[in-house]
């Protein structure tokens, strides 16, 4: 609950500071820099999201996640889920941090199963997840409507 405000605010920070593609390492490279390379830099437009051949790595993550998807539904007691496997995979996810959250919402969901079972699980479980992300849906909707007026209106 801290390091998400903090990092974001200290990147701001830094960023207006002595601006985003001026800072060196870690906060360049996963801060703005990326995208500035990505969009900005005419060697490397054709780089992402795949370059030639790309064909076999699709057939290879479409194999991948039908095998997973027959497995998750053929057995119950099978752990992984073929929107895992994309989330975890996947170079944006890594990027943005999206498999983090989405790795402790899988290990809290798999100890509540095993110590209290699925009525543990759907009385207490779903209840909060549910109460946490409308938490903070009620905080991350007006932010991002008063960002973006800042951003074009500033103080």
């Amino acid at each position: 609950m801290i390091l998400a405000p903090t990092t974001m605010s200290g990147f701001l920070y830094a960023a207006y500071t002595w601006g985003a593609s001026r800072l060196p390492g870690t906060w360049g490279m996963y801060g703005c820099a990326g995208w500035y390379n990505r969009c900005a830099v005419p060697e490397r437009w054709n780089n992402m999201p795949g370059t030639d051949p790309w064909m076999p790595n699709v057939v290879g993550g479409f194999i991948m996640a039908g095998v997973l998807s027959v497995l998750h539904a053929r057995f119950m007691w099978f752990p992984f889920e073929p929107v895992g496997f994309i989330i975890g995979t996947s170079w944006t996810s890594w990027q943005a941090g999206y498999w983090l959250p989405c790795l402790v919402a899988w290990v809290l969901k798999t100890i509540t199963i095993r110590v209290g079972g699925s009525k543990l699980y759907e009385n207490f479980g779903l209840a909060l997840a549910t109460g946490f992300i409308a938490g903070y849906m009620l905080c991350i909707i007006p932010g991002t409507i008063i960002s973006k007026i800042r951003f074009f209106f500033p103080f």
